[in-house]
């Protein structure tokens, strides 16, 4: 089953590569954005939304409160850098259901 996928990540090779995965995997990416504060991102209708925690203009943490006060059962998966438990948490505690450290296997 396609899924339609919301990307929001600030870095333009990391934006594309997991852009390319997806797709190649048959999901449409229905926006990648590179700032926490692009508007579009609360107006996706979309089935899952992965963000990356260190955006310019709002943070994921709130990216993701913001997605999941409009649609809380939307799962949202983070891909970041940041590999400490205090990202993870920040994470988790915003509503994320999954946590992936940049670098890590695309399987």
């Amino acid at each position: 089953m396609a899924l339609r996928v919301l990307v929001v990540e600030d870095d333009a090779d990391q934006r594309r590569l997991v852009t390319t995965m997806l797709e190649r995997a048959g999901h449409q990416v229905t926006l990648a954005a590179e700032r926490g504060d692009d508007p579009a991102i609360i107006e996706q209708d979309v089935d899952v939304a992965v963000i990356d925690l260190n955006l310019p203009g709002r943070s994921g943490a709130d990216v993701i409160r913001a997605l999941l006060d409009r649609r809380p059962q939307l799962p949202v998966l983070v891909v970041s850098a940041a590999s400490d438990g205090a990202a993870v948490s920040e994470a988790l505690l915003a509503g994320a259901i999954g946590y992936v450290v940049k670098g890590a296997r695309p399987s």
